[in-house]
């Protein structure tokens, strides 16, 4: 089926990814939870902006668009240090008031 869509309705189709191209970027950008794209608020929001967009569930952004994001962005962050002569890092280690521990890497 999906090959068929993208066969035969490629302009929908194209269209189609671009708007989940950008849901993936403002729940990434704004660090929002996977689970609004069920809430009603949302849906009903998406609904006004354009009633044709197909909205995708959690479990396919969790399970297929998120992986995919981050495969693309490793390697693209492996590309960037494959062509670098150095690389500097900064490196911070903490726990929060429920002594869980962090590490981040910038």
């Amino acid at each position: 089926m999906n090959r068929h869509v993208k066969s035969q309705h490629k302009t929908a189709y194209h269209e189609w990814t671009n708007q989940l191209d950008q849901l993936k970027n403002l729940i990434v950008d704004l660090g929002l939870p996977l689970s609004i794209v069920e809430r009603d608020a949302f849906i009903k929001f998406m609904n006004v902006i354009d009633p044709t967009f197909a909205m995708t569930s959690r479990r396919t952004l969790s399970r297929t668009i998120i992986p995919r994001l981050y495969t693309a962005t490793n390697d693209e962050l492996k590309k960037c240090c494959n062509q670098s002569n150095f690389i500097s890092l900064t490196l911070d280690i903490w726990t929060d008031r429920r002594l869980r521990a962090f590490f981040a890497m910038t």
